[in-house]
């Protein structure tokens, strides 16, 4: 099949699905295509927009139910395997801040709620 510049924009900015479905080719077609025009899967807005919306379906089928120990343990060591901690925007610090000399001062003065200290 030749491709003109609509099955080129087409390729380049939708998801193969959509191809394959509008111009009735093959998968293989669609990857053939994408390789010759240097396209990624990534690199694609049709196909990153079902990504998203797959992903945002499957959260929504699994949120507010509890898992497991045994998936919870799975997680955490597949966390600790893949090192997940280095994709965090602020690691949280493994120790709380100590007191100021500020605060130290403060403490037995009044009770917390009246300091404003509470959740400190």
């Amino acid at each position: 099949m030749l491709v003109d510049e609509e099955l080129a924009r087409a390729v380049r900015t939708e998801s193969a699905l959509a191809i394959k479905h509008w111009w009735g080719v093959s998968k293989n077609a669609v990857q053939n295509w994408r390789r010759a025009l240097g396209v990624t899967r990534k690199g694609n807005p049709g196909t990153m927009r079902l990504v998203k919306a797959r992903a945002a379906r499957n959260a929504k089928a699994f949120r507010g139910r509890r898992l497991t120990p045994e998936q919870v343990e799975q997680r955490r060591q597949a966390a600790i395997r893949l090192n997940l901690v280095q994709y965090l925007k602020a690691h949280p610090p493994s120790n709380p801040p100590a007191w100021t000399a500020k605060e130290l001062a403060l403490l037995g003065t009044a009770s917390d709620d009246a300091i404003g200290m509470t959740g400190h």
